[in-house]
């Protein structure tokens, strides 16, 4: 995890908080499958989001963050 990102509760039973410093212009969830099941377009500021997963299997999802810079990728494990 880089050092500007919060993943938490993870693993989870149902709501994750996804915490960045940076500027963020994209977060978005994808199921094992690479289906995308969540989106957020964030307009460049720094992100604080709470997602809830209590409609969605329990798992291992994809989360991919896209920075100005780079792009990073955390899994998330819903319980």
């Amino acid at each position: 995890e880089p050092d500007f990102l919060s993943v938490y509760p993870n693993p989870s039973n149902n709501k994750i908080t996804v915490h960045s410093i940076l500027p963020v212009n994209k977060l978005i969830i994808y199921s094992l499958t690479g289906e995308v099941i969540y989106t957020v377009r964030n307009n460049k500021r720094p992100l604080d989001v709470v997602l809830d997963l209590g409609k969605y299997k329990p798992g291992l999802y994809f989360l991919e963050i896209t920075t100005s810079k780079a792009r990073y990728y955390e899994k998330i494990i819903r319980n």
